[in-house]
């Protein structure tokens, strides 16, 4: 098997016939060994990655309903009636009367 370095360098001879070559080896051209960086770049530096910025997910309103407000019916009042008071015949006292006796 060939040693790392020499696919290193043959993967280099590629790159000069071919600069863009998606297929080259190792992790300084571009992984197969699945640590590479894509090609066309500063060769010596890493590249840092830019973390995508999630998007906030707009929260729905809910639609409040409006509650249809209920008439109130409204209730007649009865009218009371007026309880007359009865008055209380006064009984008159009847005099007894004197029996006169005739002596």
């Amino acid at each position: 098997m060939k040693s790392h370095l020499s696919e290193c360098a043959a993967s280099d001879r590629l790159r000069l016939r071919e600069p863009f070559n998606q297929y080259s080896c190792c992790r300084i051209h571009n992984g197969r060994c699945g640590r590479g960086r894509s090609l066309g770049q500063d060769w010596g530096r890493k590249k840092k990655k830019k973390k995508k910025k999630k998007k906030k997910k707009k929260k729905k309103k809910k639609k409040k309903k409006k509650k249809k407000k209920k008439k109130k019916k409204k209730k007649k009042k009865k009218k009371k009636k007026k309880k007359k008071k009865k008055k209380k015949k006064k009984k008159k006292k009847k005099k007894k009367k004197k029996k006169k006796y005739a002596f």
